[in-house]
Formats: C-alpha cells, sequence, structure tokens
C-alpha cells in the first residue's frame, strides 16, 4: 500500500509539472502569436503612412504644375501658396503637405553668408563658433588645401576618429552642412534638409516662398508675426518689402533686409514635403507620421524630374518647426 502512495503521489507531481509546462508554452506561443500580430499591425501602419505620404507628394506636383486637384480645403481653384502646409482627409488617414522653391531657403553654395549667419546666431551660437562654421563652410567648396582663419581643410577632417575628405566644391546636398567642423550637435537641434539649400544661388531667403522651418527665425519665434504673415499670404499671395516692415517691425527688418528678397527669379527647383497620417491606430496619427521630402526639378519633358527622395524617420508634431529643438 506504501509502495501505491507513493507511485501516487510522484503520479501527482508529473501531472503538475506536466500541467506547468503546457501553462508555460501556451503563455509563450500567445505572447508570441500577440508580438507577431503587433508587428503585423505596425507594418500595415507603416506602409499606409508611407502611401499616403506618397499621395501628398503626387498632390503638390499637381498644385505644382498648376493642375486642379480635388482635396478638403474646398479652394482648390485658388493659387498654391508655396510653403503653406495643405490637408487632405481620406479614410486611410490624413495627407499633410506643401512646396516650396529652393530660393525660399538659405543658401549654402552662395557667396552671401549673411543669413546662415544668422540663422546660426538665432539658434543660440557663438559669434566664435559661427565663425568656425563659416570659414569652414567656405574651404570645403573651395579647391585649395589652404584654410581660412577658422576654417577646416582636408588634414582636419583626415584626422578625425571617422576621417573623411572634403568636397572641395560646391556642396550637393544640405546634409554635407554636418560634416563641417563646428557643426558637432546641430543635427539634434535642426534638419538641414528643412531650412538649407544647395540650388539657391543668391543666397537671400525669398519670403514668398518661405520654407515653414525658417518662419520662427524670420520672425524670432513671434506667434503673432507668424500669424500675420500667414494671413497676408492667405489674403495677398505676395508679400513685399513694406509688408514684410509691418510683419516684422523695423529692427527686426533692418537686421534682415539684406538676407530677403521677394522673388523666385528663374530657379526651377522645389522641395515637396508630405506626411501621411494613418487613420484606426494606436495614439495619435502624427506620432505614427511617415515623412517623404522630395527634390523635384520643374522642366522637362513631363513638367518635371525628381532629384532626390528622402523618408523623414522621425517627423515632427508640425511640419518642419524647429522652434521646440532651439527651446
Amino acid at each position: 500500500m506504501r509502495g501505491c502512495g507513493g507511485n501516487r503521489g510522484f503520479a501527482l507531481i508529473v501531472v503538475i509539472v506536466v500541467m506547468l509546462l503546457v501553462t508555460f508554452l501556451a503563455s509563450e506561443l500567445l505572447m508570441r502569436v500577440r508580438f507577431e500580430s503587433q508587428v503585423a499591425f505596425n507594418r500595415r501602419h507603416q506602409q499606409r503612412a508611407r502611401f499616403l505620404a506618397e499621395a501628398g507628394i503626387n498632390l503638390a506636383i499637381f498644385r505644382l504644375l498648376d493642375k486642379a486637384v480635388d482635396d478638403t480645403l474646398g479652394d482648390p481653384d485658388k493659387p498654391f501658396l508655396y510653403g503653406r502646409e495643405y490637408e487632405a482627409v481620406l479614410p486611410a488617414g490624413k495627407i499633410r503637405y506643401y512646396a516650396v522653391s529652393e530660393s525660399g531657403k538659405i543658401g549654402l553654395n552662395s557667396s552671401n553668408l549673411a543669413p546662415l549667419k544668422a540663422y546660426l546666431a538665432w539658434m543660440g551660437l557663438d559669434e566664435d563658433r559661427i565663425a568656425v562654421i563659416a570659414d569652414s563652410l567656405l574651404d570645403w567648396r573651395d579647391s585649395d588645401n589652404l584654410h581660412h582663419l577658422n576654417g577646416a581643410e582636408k588634414d582636419y577632417y583626415q584626422g578625425l576618429a571617422d576621417p573623411y575628405i572634403p568636397r572641395n566644391g560646391p556642396m550637393q546636398d544640405p546634409g554635407e552642412f554636418l560634416l563641417l567642423r563646428g557643426t558637432e550637435g546641430l543635427e539634434e537641434m535642426f534638419d538641414p534638409g528643412a531650412v538649407f539649400s544647395v540650388h539657391n544661388p543668391s543666397g537671400k531667403i525669398n519670403v514668398n516662398s518661405l520654407a515653414p522651418g525658417l518662419a520662427d527665425f524670420i520672425t524670432e519665434g513671434d506667434r503673432e508675426k507668424i500669424k500675420m504673415y500667414r494671413e497676408i499670404r492667405g489674403g495677398r499671395g505676395v508679400l513685399n518689402g513694406s509688408l514684410m516692415i509691418q510683419v516684422l517691425g523695423g529692427d527686426r527688418f533692418a537686421a534682415l533686409e539684406s538676407s530677403l528678397t521677394y522673388f523666385a527669379g528663374n530657379n526651377p527647383y522645389f522641395t515637396l514635403t508630405a506626411y501621411g497620417e494613418p487613420a484606426g491606430g494606436k495614439g495619435e496619427g502624427k506620432e505614427q507620421a511617415v515623412g517623404i521630402r522630395v527634390l523635384v526639378y520643374k522642366g522637362g519633358a513631363r513638367g518635371y524630374e525628381y532629384r532626390s527622395w528622402q523618408e523623414i524617420r522621425n517627423p515632427r508634431t508640425k511640419i518642419d518647426d524647429n522652434s521646440a529643438k532651439r527651446d
């Protein structure tokens, strides 16, 4: 009888162990199924967001080519304002997009460095660091190995932990700015592609095609001035010097006057930026947004040509708004 009791006890222990093992395996399987389901859900939302962003790029192209677009603004027949953010709402989610002439950004290949220096000062950099960046930009673009007073040439960049060679020619992409001596850490403060251009030889900023990322800079972050600027743009469409004095005030206008222009000239390059925000996901749609920035050459057989295509990995809550980074 004792033997039977011992066998029953052993059997009970085996049953308990098996049940615990089965429960553990079932829990692992359930967790894996949930994880894979969430991964699939996130992937679908990312794909939807990307498709929405691509649709926004196409909407911007149609507006750029002056073709009618049926969006939710109710004003597709009104002039397409460069730098203004437009929205279109679909069952799949929301599209936000805008287009700017490259004349509405700060030129990195211009001999006029005043706008760049003013922007860096507004971002909080001191005079010494601005001088290093400005001279390093000149050295980056020239073809010799003689550095300016505060600049850097090949020997400096070759001595870095991760060495590289300066271009010794005009910049080909705004992202090159972050390779210059003195720009360490600035990638956390602003996005060069949102405010800089390599296709603005005049260097002056066209306020009638102002990149949204420069609105805070021009107005020194004054919300009322930004509101007035947008209202005038929406009503009149075109600003001139007199109107900009009203927007900025006399002192700020005087400080920026030599850096501003009101015409794009013959600049055929445009940046199109679009964000897709999927509907039906967890959290805010803007947190799941996918952004795309495209450089377009307006011309050619079909009216436009793509020159670059970049996915913006961490879209900001407000399109290309750098104020949060500065604060």
